[in-house]
This record gives C-alpha cells, sequence and structure tokens, in this order.
C-alpha cells in the first residue's frame, strides 16, 4: 500500500540522510535524488538515491520508471530487509506498468529468498492472482485487461 511505500522513501532519506523530501512536492524530491545519483561517488549514496527516486516514481503514477530504477539496483542490495520490501514494490511497479511476467517472477523472488517476510503473504497473493486471471480471465480480456484476448482476435 502507499504508506507502506511511503516509509520505504522516508527510511532511506531520513535514515540515510540524502536528500530532503519537500513536503508535498515529490518533483523537487525527484529533482534532489537525480542530482544526488548524477554527482555523488559514493555507490551506497547512488544506489539509495535510485530506491528514493523510484519511490517518488512510483508515487507520482511513473511505473515504469520506478520498475527500472528497483529492477536495476535489486542486484546490489544484500539478501536482508528492506530487500524484500523493495522487491515487493518493484513486482507492484512492475504489474502497474503492464510487466505481469516479470512483476511475478520478483514476487516469486520473494517468496524464495524472504518466505517469512511481511510481504510474503501479499507477494503469494498477487502471483496467485495472476495466475488465475491467465487461466481464467485473459482469453477474452487479454493478457493486460485490454479486452484484446485470444477471442477477440479471432473475430
Amino acid at each position: 500500500n502507499s504508506q507502506n511505500h511511503f516509509c520505504i522513501f522516508t527510511f532511506f532519506v531520513v535514515g540515510a540522510g540524502l536528500a530532503p523530501a519537500r513536503t508535498g512536492d515529490r518533483k523537487g524530491a525527484a529533482s534532489d535524488f537525480e542530482q544526488s545519483i548524477a554527482t555523488s561517488k559514493n555507490d551506497n549514496v547512488v544506489i539509495r538515491s535510485k530506491i528514493s527516486l523510484a519511490a517518488v516514481c512510483y508515487q507520482m503514477g511513473q511505473w515504469s520508471r520506478a520498475a527500472d530504477l528497483y529492477v536495476e539496483v535489486i542486484p546490489r542490495l544484500e539478501n536482508k530487509p528492506p530487500t524484500d520490501q523493495i522487491m515487493f514494490y518493484a513486482g507492484a511497479a512492475l504489474r502497474r506498468a503492464g510487466k505481469w511476467r516479470d512483476a511475478t517472477n520478483y514476487f516469486a523472488r520473494i517468496l524464495h529468498r524472504f518466505p517469512n517476510s511481511p510481504v510474503a503473504a501479499d507477494a503469494r497473493s498477487i502471483a496467485n492472482g495472476h495466475r488465475l486471471y491467465q487461466v481464467n480471465c485473459a482469453v477474452c480480456h487479454g493478457d493486460l485487461g485490454d479486452a484484446n484476448g485470444t477471442l477477440r482476435q479471432l473475430n
């Protein structure tokens, strides 16, 4: 949910002291993170800035950009929390960007690497929901829910 996503965003901004998150000024915060990414020579600052920028992009509905940023940094993160939550938001952003297969892979990775994580149940539910959609709904509604399924293409 967006409240948890904001907590991840706040953790990296406040906990690491990376950039001022201006109250209600997401574009300003995004600009600060982009500047930090462009100018920092410290890999940890760049990683945390990208995660924070991804959170801002997610909040602004820029799903593809958020997903790209999350996907870029995840391989560079340690195999411990909050990596599980960052992977969850990568999956959520990928899903919203219409990249269900990639999203499902991230949810599956959470279940494999972090089976006892607080986000594991949600990851399982979303992955199962997509599987059920593919079996029961996609033939009419299409993979993206755009009403361009196999049956429509046959007409």
